[in-house]
Parts: C-alpha cells; sequence; structure tokens
C-alpha cells in the first residue's frame, strides 16, 4: 500500500498548494494550476489539477506548530462571542475557515509525500511546512482520496481495508 500511494501522490511534486477548503467535515486540498467551471447544477467551481479528500485526522505543521487541524473544524471563529449560536456547518463560522484564511497559501509547493502501510501520509512543502493526515480508528470507511478532478478512473480510495479496489 505505502509504495502505491506515494508512486501516485508523487504526481504533486513540484505544485503548489492551491487552496484547502472544506464540505462539512471533509478538508479538500486542491494542487495545481486552478480551473474554474461549473457543476451539475450550475454553480461555480474551482478544482485544482489534482485533489486530496480527508475524511481522517489531519493536520498542517509550520516550523513543528501545529497551523490548523481537523478538529479546528468544530470550534469557532476567534471573533465568535458565547451570545451567538456556533454552527460548525456554517462556512465561515469556524477556527478552520479562519485558519485557512490567514495561510500564505502562495508559498507552499509540494517538495515530496511519504506514506505509510495504513494509509497515514505526509505531504512535505516549501517553506518548512507539511500536511499530516493520519487514519485514527479501525473502521473500514473511507479515509481519504487522491485524484484528478472530473476523472473518475484517477480515483486512489484509502479506507480502513487498504485500497480500494486495490490488489493491496
Amino acid at each position: 500500500m505505502k509504495n502505491k500511494i506515494e508512486k501516485e501522490l508523487n504526481q504533486i511534486t513540484g505544485l503548489p498548494l492551491s487552496e484547502i477548503d472544506r464540505s462539512l467535515d471533509m478538508a479538500v486540498f486542491k494542487f495545481g494550476k486552478m480551473t474554474y467551471g461549473k457543476d451539475k447544477w450550475g454553480n461555480e467551481t474551482r478544482a485544482g489539477e489534482f485533489a486530496l479528500h480527508v475524511q481522517c485526522s489531519w493536520r498542517i505543521l509550520y516550523d513543528n506548530k501545529i497551523l490548523i487541524g481537523s478538529s479546528d473544524m468544530y470550534l469557532p471563529r476567534s471573533s465568535w462571542s458565547e451570545e451567538e449560536d456556533f454552527d460548525w456547518e456554517e462556512k465561515g463560522a469556524s477556527r478552520f475557515d479562519e485558519q485557512i484564511e490567514q495561510l500564505p497559501l502562495s508559498s507552499f509547493k509540494v517538495l515530496k509525500s511519504e506514506a505509510d502501510q495504513v494509509g497515514g501520509l505526509r505531504i512535505y512543502l516549501s517553506g518548512s511546512a507539511r500536511i499530516e493526515v493520519f487514519p485514527n480508528d479501525s473502521y473500514d470507511e473511507e479515509f481519504w482520496r487522491f485524484f484528478v478532478p472530473g476523472d473518475l478512473r484517477s480515483h486512489l480510495v484509502v479506507t480502513g481495508a487498504g485500497i480500494e479496489d486495490g490488489d493491496e
């Protein structure tokens, strides 16, 4: 599994980390040149050359300090007051959203990627930063997927049982 993951992730070496977003509690990392289009409902979309969708624990470190992590999605922004209702599902309401706005994404390029035997990975970025993805449960559900947007055949899906439909 480790070798297959590293081979796939090698495709983003040298590309910029162009955008970080979320869909509810799924983190969306976009790499490479951004393209714009419309989805099947006519909504504006932005896609990178490659995407990493993460549904397990993850974090971004810079100089060995956690800048942002998956649990930040469930915490309110620093400007939140207790008189306000906090709805983590609302875009812009969470600490995740606040931290993403402050990240200097244009300075991050992928230097290399490493994987482990249980689906964890590290993506090393320029400027002493890295993305760490670490599955932390024993369920056979999807942890993360790496793919080329618009190409269903390109999906590398990592679950608690290994690589989905893979041979490892």
